[in-house]
């Protein structure tokens, strides 16, 4: 008889069981076209991530097979000038010196037409051109380099500095040397970019193959000094 009634309980347990997992529930019923509407807009929402940081081989990769298109390609330009920023500081001691003796011969390139300009325009030529030094110095630049105070030097060391590391970066990867030059000037006003950044209006807030050719001769002249710096070692 106990062995009977067990059974009897055992088979309601089971039927009860069975009636439960056949019933309809809220877990089992399709999802209305309100929730799937939603489901889509949150996929829609989704933004992919952002992509990996390129490492140097695969910059230089990228540069190469851009050719001349790399200067107007701003994110590899960002990348490239990161890359050459982050060589600097190991730069050898020989190059710091030879970048040093060009700076002022660079401001000399700039300062040599700037009055002479400045009073064909009808401006005074003597007036002081302030400007902030890398130190933080506010700086008067409308000087011969003999007169100019060592702090804004250091701008251009660091910019000559720079366009080496670029030399050093492609070495012979890339043979046409007017293109290297190029690029290299690209890179070296993507990194006045990183340093000066610059008003959503400004003419100056754009890719280098968007600069007016006064601008680009600017960065090219930099690139050139920084050619002749490794002539002298």
């Amino acid at each position: 008889m106990k062995f009977l009634e067990s059974t009897c309980c055992i088979i309601k347990i089971i039927i009860r069981r069975s009636s439960r997992l056949s019933s309809p529930s809220l877990c089992d019923s399709p999802p209305s076209s309100r929730s799937q509407a939603a489901r889509r807009k949150h996929k829609h929402k989704h933004t992919p991530p952002h992509p990996r940081t390129m490492n140097s081989s695969e910059i230089l990769a990228a540069v190469i097979a851009a050719g001349p298109k790399a200067v107007a390609d701003q994110p590899l330009l960002r990348a490239l000038a990161n890359q050459l920023r982050a060589m600097v500081p190991d730069m050898s001691p020989a190059l710091l010196r030879a970048a040093t003796a060009k700076a002022g011969a660079m401001h000399d390139e700039w300062f040599g037409p700037y009055r002479p300009r400045e009073e064909a325009a009808g401006r005074d030529p003597l007036a002081p051109r302030i400007r902030k030094a890398p130190n933080g110095t506010m700086v008067d630049i409308n000087k011969p380099s003999s007169e100019l105070d060592p702090a804004w030097l250091e701008t251009n060391i660091s910019a000559i500095m720079f366009a080496l590391a670029g030399f050093r970066f492609f070495a012979e990867s890339i043979s046409d040397l007017d293109l290297l030059i190029q690029i290299l000037a690209a890179a070296v006003h993507e990194n006045w970019l990183i340093n000066n950044p610059q008003p959503d209006d400004s003419p100056l807030r754009v890719v280098y193959a968007d600069l007016p050719e006064v601008e680009k001769q600017k960065d090219i002249d930099v690139v050139l000094h920084a050619q002749a710096a490794m002539k002298t070692l």
